[in-house]
């Protein structure tokens, strides 16, 4: 019997894992997932070193929900208000019912 539970990405969390599939020096060094405000993005990172010899890690995230993503594109969708942001309340100039 199977006793493990799958892991579940906690919001504002991922993981990043080297990537055992890499062919070419362009490809990502490590690949994962995150999860913001509930939506999962596919996670790709690559090692790099500045002009001044420093070393930093350049990161690129596509939603798993769009399928057309890949690794490394831009971001096809629209951001969205966070979901504890109230609602502005609508104005309509045609309604004369002022109270006072």
């Amino acid at each position: 019997m199977n006793d493990k539970k799958q892991y579940e990405i906690k919001d504002l969390t991922g993981t990043l894992f080297p990537n055992s599939y890499k062919k070419s020096e362009t490809d990502r060094d490590h690949n994962g997932t995150i999860k913001i405000d509930g939506v999962e993005y596919w996670a790709s990172a690559w090692n790099n070193m500045s002009a001044a010899g420093n070393p930093y890690i350049k990161m690129a995230f596509s939603r798993k929900d769009n399928a057309e993503s890949t690794y490394g594109s831009k971001p096809s969708y629209q951001p969205q208000k966070p979901s504890h942001v109230k609602p502005e309340p609508s104005f309509d100039p045609d309604n004369d019912d002022i109270p006072f």
